[in-house]
């Protein structure tokens, strides 16, 4: 979660102007972040925050499929 906190921080931040290293420094605590909630929705795979979380990152790295699969896990577990 700090990383991914981190990457939001720093986003907020920089939203008006965002340098390339700016960019590249977001996308890279995304990414490391993203393993770590990837492990989270393994072993509690009901737990609908985490798939949130995991589904954000997902649309942030532009991982379409991932996002896709994760969103309609959240919706099953919805219903």
């Amino acid at each position: 979660r700090i990383y991914y906190n981190k990457a939001v921080e720093l986003a907020d931040k920089t939203k008006n102007n965002r340098s390339d290293a700016d960019a590249l420094k977001i996308e890279n605590l995304f990414t490391q972040s993203l393993y770590y909630y990837q492990k989270l929705s393994e072993l509690k795979p009901s737990e609908i925050s985490y798939l949130q979380v995991l589904k954000k990152l997902y649309y942030r790295l532009k991982m379409d499929d991932e996002y896709s699969k994760t969103d309609a896990r959240i919706k099953a577990l919805s219903n």
